[in-house]
């Protein structure tokens, strides 16, 4: 932008491009939409969008633009451009997924961020990110699921070691309570027992004293 020309070299390009634009809009697209079917037009809309797949992401102005050098060059160059390409968009999306992960930790809300460079570039930083994001959402699922589950184990230990404990007491409680019916029982039984011999004692001394005398 500083050298002297540059002004005087964009006004020529703008004039260009809007010519150019012009001339596809007001004279080829019109030719190519009378000359081919709808059909065909989405068969060279596939053939153009493949093509786009194998083209190069960037500008190469060194590179011979006739054939066959420019076939050869653009494979090439496409080849290049997209290990590039992906090699960025990794870099990208791994600092983005770092920044995003410290910011779960924090508990801050995720930074925005703009990835750069090509589609290519951009599209696998937003999947680099995303897969990341989507791993730490799992660990962090995993890990509340677990602390849940645990969580619940204890409460059910401790109601059923109260509930152990209850019915200890109360069985404890049932087995004195019993055992003191059953003394008192035991207790009043031998008493009436005891009355009913020292009776029957007597009664039969009385006899045993009262036939001796009269035998005399």
């Amino acid at each position: 932008p500083r050298a002297e020309r540059f002004d005087a070299k964009v006004t020529v390009l703008m004039e260009n491009v809007r010519h150019h634009v012009k001339e596809e809009q007001e004279d080829f697209f019109p030719k190519v939409r009378d000359a081919l079917s709808a059909r065909a037009l989405r068969d060279l809309g596939d053939t153009m969008a493949n093509a786009k797949k194998t083209a190069p992401t960037h500008p190469h102005p060194q590179a011979p633009d006739t054939p066959p050098g420019n076939s050869i060059a653009g494979t090439i160059a496409s080849v290049v451009d997209r290990v590039g390409d992906n090699l960025s968009g990794i870099a990208q999306g791994g600092v983005s997924a770092v920044q995003d992960l410290i910011a779960r930790v924090r508990g801050d809300d995720k930074p925005k961020v703009s990835p750069t460079g090509s589609t290519v570039a951009r599209k696998q930083a937003a999947n680099v990110r995303t897969t990341a994001s989507n791993a730490v959402d799992g660990a962090t699922d995993a890990v509340r699921t677990a602390s849940k589950g645990a969580q619940s184990t204890v409460r059910a230990a401790t109601s059923g070691a109260k509930g152990t404990l209850t019915s200890a007491k109360n069985g404890a409680r049932a087995t004195v309570t019993t055992a003191k019916r059953a003394t008192t029982t035991t207790g009043r039984t031998a008493s009436r027992a005891a009355a009913k011999t020292a009776g029957a004692a007597k009664r039969g001394g009385s006899k045993t004293a009262a036939a001796s005398r009269s035998s005399r």
